[in-house]
């Protein structure tokens, strides 16, 4: 199984544990234990240590890029009421003066002599003057709005994480594919090399050449990525070479009409020799 075939393995667990990630770092922690589980499941099955190597290079990079993937979900918006600030134990303080004073200033003026007159009145002043204070602080306590703070929380969507991850993986498994082909080729080297006196019959070539120009044509899927990978290098240790369009090969191709651009077959080539032409698209 390929690193992407692995992750669908885990794919429930994996959408589970990103559904309760708080932010986006959060996420990028479960994405980055995940891909450490794939490499280690992927290693496991594989005999080679150049492919265990290039799978371990590969999946580090891919490890480095979680930081920046997509992974934006809800936004959810709510208001939280701060306190202003002001406290109303300052006018109380000066309306219970306001009172006492008050209250002593008429006692003065009830019971003691006509002397202590003088005094009621600095009280019932002073009395009046504390409840003004007090009236002051009250009132300015009811003048001040409590302050209102907005916060923003934006989610991880865990099916939007999980698509660009089997995107990146599939890109991954590109270059180990690559990377298993041109090992293959280099252990069937000299196989190869031995085999070119029997060549593949003109048919046999006449039919690969037809499936490879439905494979250039068909929408490009890792089945027909492998699918032409597979046939070239079964071409390669028969002593053939299936060449793609270039300007140094544009000899061996026919230019046709088309909408697509580049090789829609590629040239087929024995010991150098041209042996079934390629096709290619141009400007329609």
């Amino acid at each position: 199984m390929n690193t992407r075939e692995l992750i669908e393995t885990d794919k429930e667990r994996l959408k589970s544990r990103l559904s309760t990630a708080a932010d986006a770092d959060e996420a990028a922690v479960i994405c980055e234990d995940t891909i450490n589980r794939v490499l280690l499941r992927y290693n496991e099955q594989v005999p080679s240590d150049t492919q265990r190597r290039a799978a371990s290079a590969l999946l580090t990079t891919a490890r480095s890029a979680l930081p920046l993937m997509n992974s934006s979900g809800e936004i959810q918006s709510y208001e939280r009421t701060l306190s202003s600030g002001k406290s109303g134990k300052g006018g109380w303080v000066p309306l219970a003066a306001g009172a006492g004073l008050s209250a002593a200033a008429g006692f003065c003026f009830v019971t003691a002599p006509a002397s202590f007159s003088v005094i009621g009145l600095i009280l019932l002043a002073a009395g009046l003057v504390s409840v003004f204070i007090s009236g002051l602080h009250f009132g300015k306590k009811k003048g001040t709005p409590p302050r209102k703070e907005q916060i923003l929380e934006i989610h991880p969507d865990p099916d939007k994480i999980y698509r660009n991850l089997t995107c990146l993986l599939t890109t991954v498994d590109q270059q180990l594919e690559d990377v298993r082909i041109e090992e293959l080729r280099e252990t069937e080297l000299p196989a190869a090399d031995s085999g070119r006196d029997a060549s593949l019959p003109d048919d046999e070539l006449q039919l690969l050449s037809d499936i490879l120009a439905y494979a250039y044509a068909s929408p490009e899927t890792p089945d027909t990525r492998a699918l032409i990978s597979n046939i070239r290098f079964y071409l390669h240790k028969n002593g053939a070479e299936a060449v793609e369009y270039s300007e140094e090969t544009a000899r061996y191709f026919n230019k046709m009409p088309s909408r697509m651009q580049g090789t829609l077959r590629p040239a087929i080539l024995r010991n150098n020799t041209l042996v079934i032409k390629g096709l290619t698209g141009g400007g329609v």
